[in-house]
């Protein structure tokens, strides 16, 4: 492979691996905010307690509250990867490898080597995966408990 090559793959990885990265500030954000708007709702739904529909009051609260539990585990820190490990750069630096190998080293770090271990890539998408995972659960839930909380005080209004 020709240096250009490896140079050209090894900095489209890293965009890569720095746009992945970004993505993931990207939802947390949204996880902190939809967490103090559902913090937020709960503390004034619980304003409404003396009228309102209990039943639907009561199931309302517990979609909010599992809503903004499953949030938490959402936004809980995880361990992300990058490349180069330091660690891998700083021996292969010391044994004088060429900046070819160092290069070809890192995409493998990024990229991960086929059927051995997942790339940093693989591994922090898997992640990124899951917690937008949660968070389009946690929203659906929310919602719910938007329409009980809605239901409960309607109910009351107009009872039947």
């Amino acid at each position: 492979m020709k240096d250009e090559t490896i140079k050209a793959v090894h900095q489209i990885l890293r965009e890569g691996l720095s746009e992945q990265l970004r993505t993931k500030e990207r939802i947390d954000t949204k996880i902190s905010i939809i967490a103090g708007f559902n913090a937020l709702l709960l503390v004034l739904c619980l304003q409404l307690y003396p009228h309102v529909n209990i039943i639907l009051f009561c199931m309302g609260m517990f979609f909010l509250v599992a809503s903004l539990g499953l949030l938490f585990k959402a936004y809980r820190t995880q361990k992300w990867l990058s490349s180069p490990r330091p660690h891998v750069l700083i021996e292969e630096l010391n044994e004088g490898k060429e900046i070819k190998d160092i290069y070809k080293q890192t995409i493998g770090d990024i990229g991960g080597v086929p059927d051995e271990e997942l790339g940093a890539f693989r591994q922090n998408e898997k992640k990124i995966s899951h917690k937008a995972y949660w968070l389009n659960i946690c929203t659906y839930i929310l919602f719910l408990g938007l329409i009980m909380m809605t239901l409960s005080r309607i109910a009351f209004q107009f009872p039947l």
